[in-house]
């Protein structure tokens, strides 16, 4: 058997698949009688004894050659195939384990930020916050930044990783946090916020992991409780107020630590029925139911305490509410520590009180070396019994003549400016029954010439206020309660006043003619009229000067100021001025109006004395007094003939 017909038996079986893979080895080598399913060699024998066969067997078996690598060729193809996508499914498999990699090393939930802070601190006191950063991560976290918010009422100490990043706000630059390692910084806070309220500090971080391109934010905030202040404050007031009494409110600070306090303040919200009366301390108005009190400093373990006082007004039984804040006045910025509340009733008074004089009206005004007839009434409204009162009438002003005063049973006191009645004095003061009333007289006259020595000699007013105590009115902060009536003011008039004169021989006018002025010729003479004022600005000044018939207007005239103008029908001069100065004469130069007239005695006239001939008739003046209100008419007697000088 030849070499190629056994390895045809060993390669193939006698099954379908084998035959068919028999066949085309055969072709392919050019067996034709491969195909023997006997296997013998009868084929190959056979083969060679037919060359023209074998001949065409070469020529078939090259086509069959042909086929068979086209077919080898296609398979090498899917073997390089596959092989491109087993090394495509190697890279996708190695990127998903990079990224895998990169998402088990970096997790935002790895980063995080807390505070390691007391909750509940003082007000005034110091609070050191540590805000602490924890990269729980693989990786590191790079440029980060952090930045930090916190309220107005906390003030941050310097510190130099710490730079300014808008307002209550700083920023740190972090840079990087290696990976399972922390950062830590330590923040001073000094805390001036109200007691029970809550203040927030806020933080956000942004950063960059070592393994991504992008950056990521993590924040978090902290809540610190302002239980209590390390400075006491307390405003301690009457709870009942009755019309017509003081309300006093006394404040008292106690600095408990041992720190000083600088530019202390109370910030002050009232009633706007509450004005405040007679305080010695500044009170600075904010608003129209707030005030600012400075304090200003209080050193360590120091108590400072002061009173305010004003009246309520309102409807009966209300209740006004005051609410004070003490903190610390920073320019513009009030940053408050504590707080106390108060809260009044308004109740009917126990002890009502009048006080006014008896000839004017309450509002009008008293003129110099007048007298005002005065009376205090008194009645009890309290419901039971008051015994021991004091009754107090309080009396200012520079015009009052003391020399001339009549107090009756009443006692002056010259220091305190002040007329007292006592139960020694008056019964009804002894014991004043519910419902019971009572009353004192005195007279209060006003100076008839008071001298004017500067500018605040101007506007003067007399005041009156009139108060009472008694041993059976308790008070919250006073031993006796000291009832108070309304307070009186009496506006003093000015004294406007006109003067005429005349002269022959005036250095204003060349006069000619005989004096005394005679029949025979006309005679020139000089008159001038002056305005002096004292006490208060007038406006509207006007002068009438009517001429005697006998008189002739030469026109010819001076005035320092105003308008001047002559009606030849009435004979008579007008002299008008829009207003006249106080102290006008005094510490002011005078009002002057010259003018000259001529004047010939008639026939008529030869029997009559000079007192008997009128130059000029009763010279009129008005005005208004701008401080009383009170318009002023006068006028003077008439100038006659006597009395004019040579």
């Amino acid at each position: 058997m030849s070499l190629l017909n056994k390895l045809h038996s060993k390669l193939y079986s006698h099954n379908a698949k084998d035959v068919e893979k028999r066949d085309e080895f055969d072709d392919y080598y050019g067996i034709s009688g491969a195909g023997n399913e006997d296997g013998g060699s009868e084929g190959l024998t056979q083969e060679k004894e037919k060359p023209v066969q074998k001949s065409s067997g070469g020529e078939r078996a090259k086509k069959e050659k042909k086929s068979l690598s086209g077919r080898f060729a296609s398979k090498r193809k899917w073997k390089w195939a596959l092989l491109f996508l087993g090394a495509l499914a190697l890279s996708l498999l190695a990127f998903f384990g990079y990224v895998k990699f990169k998402q088990a090393s970096f997790s935002q939930e790895g980063v995080e930020i807390r505070y390691e802070s007391p909750e509940n601190v003082k007000s005034g006191e110091e609070i050191v916050m540590n805000i602490v950063i924890d990269n729980k991560n693989l990786t590191s976290l790079e440029k980060a930044e952090l930045r930090i918010k916190y309220p107005q009422e906390f003030l941050l100490r310097k510190a130099d990783f710490l730079k300014p990043s808008g307002v209550n706000a700083v920023k740190i630059e972090v840079g990087k946090i290696p990976a399972k390692q922390e950062k830590r910084y330590e923040l001073k806070f000094l805390s001036y916020s109200a007691v029970d309220s809550k203040a927030y500090v806020e933080s956000n971080l942004v950063y960059q992991p070592s393994n991504f391109t992008s950056y990521f934010e993590e924040s978090n905030s902290f809540a610190v409780r302002i239980k209590d202040s390390i400075l006491g404050f307390s405003m301690i007031g009457e709870r009942e107020i009755a019309k017509g009494e003081f309300a006093f409110m006394n404040f008292i600070l106690e600095n408990n630590h041992d720190k000083n306090f600088q530019d202390l303040a109370i910030k002050l919200k009232h009633s706007r029925d509450f004005t405040f009366e007679e305080n010695k301390i500044n009170i600075i108005e904010k608003g129209e139911e707030e005030v600012m009190i400075p304090v200003g400093s209080l050193g360590a373990n120091e108590r400072s305490e002061f009173e305010i006082r004003g009246k309520l007004g309102g409807a009966l039984n209300s209740v006004k509410n005051f609410e004070a804040e003490i903190g610390i006045q920073k320019d513009d910025a009030f940053l408050p520590l504590t707080s106390d509340q108060l809260a009044i009733k308004l109740i009917p008074p126990r002890v009502e009180l009048k006080q006014g004089p008896i000839d004017i009206d309450d509002d009008g005004a008293v003129g110099p070396g007048s007298v005002m007839n005065y009376r205090v009434s008194y009645k009890n409204n309290a419901g039971k019994p008051l015994s021991d009162l004091i009754l107090k009438l309080d009396i200012s002003g520079d015009v009052v003549d003391l020399t001339r005063m009549k107090t009756g049973r009443g006692y002056y006191d010259d220091d305190k400016k002040q007329v007292i009645w006592k139960a020694s004095d008056i019964a009804s003061l002894k014991h004043l029954n519910p419902g019971q009333t009572g009353e004192v007289s005195l007279e209060i006259p006003v100076k008839s010439d008071y001298e004017i020595w500067s500018e605040e000699d101007r506007n003067l007013t007399i005041e009156t206020k009139a108060n009472i105590s008694s041993l059976n009115v308790q008070s919250d902060v006073l031993e006796n309660k000291v009832i108070y009536s309304e307070e009186k003011q009496f506006k003093v008039q000015t004294q406007f006043r006109a003067y005429a004169a005349g002269v022959y021989d005036s250095d204003k006018f060349d006069n000619q003619g005989p004096f005394p002025p005679n029949q025979e010729k006309e005679t020139e003479l000089a008159i001038n009229v002056d305005l002096t004022n004292t006490y208060n600005k007038v406006r509207n000044a006007k002068v009438y000067i009517p001429l005697s018939s006998g008189v002739r207007w030469k026109d010819n005239f001076e005035a320092t100021h105003g308008e001047v103008s002559f009606n030849e029908r009435t004979n008579e001069l007008e002299w008008e001025l829009d207003a006249v100065d106080f102290a006008t004469g005094y510490l002011n130069p005078k009002e002057r109006l010259f003018f000259q007239i001529g004047y010939k005695r008639s026939q008529t006239q030869v029997n009559l004395t000079e007192n008997d001939i009128n130059i000029l008739n009763s010279v009129r003046y008005e005005a208004v007094d701008i401080f009383t209100g009170n318009k002023i008419n006068k006028e003077l007697r008439p100038l006659t003939l006597a009395g004019i000088k040579n």
